[in-house]
């Protein structure tokens, strides 16, 4: 692949890493004030915050993305040594 395209894709899995772990803050965001609401309604849920948490601790794709989007940002940047004649 040409640097111009190790740019491209690189930025892409930064992005999706990104946008993946939003997605799954958000996701456990939620699940929290669910259970926070239903222990104030007195349904018999639950009173502690129970919820799914991925943390990318837990995750692998998010660290993965993060990776791969680095070191194709890295190895699409030119080098400082000359190539011999």
């Amino acid at each position: 692949m040409g640097k111009l395209a190790n740019k491209i894709v690189g930025a892409v899995f930064l992005l999706a890493a990104g946008i993946l772990y939003t997605a799954e803050r958000m996701n456990a965001q939620e699940h929290a004030a669910l259970s926070a609401l239903n222990s104030s309604t007195g349904s018999g849920h639950p009173s502690t915050a129970i919820y799914h948490e991925i943390v990318p601790e837990n995750n692998l794709f998010v660290w993965l993305f993060l990776i791969i989007g680095l070191v194709m940002l890295v190895f699409s940047f030119p080098s400082e040594r000359r190539q011999p004649r």
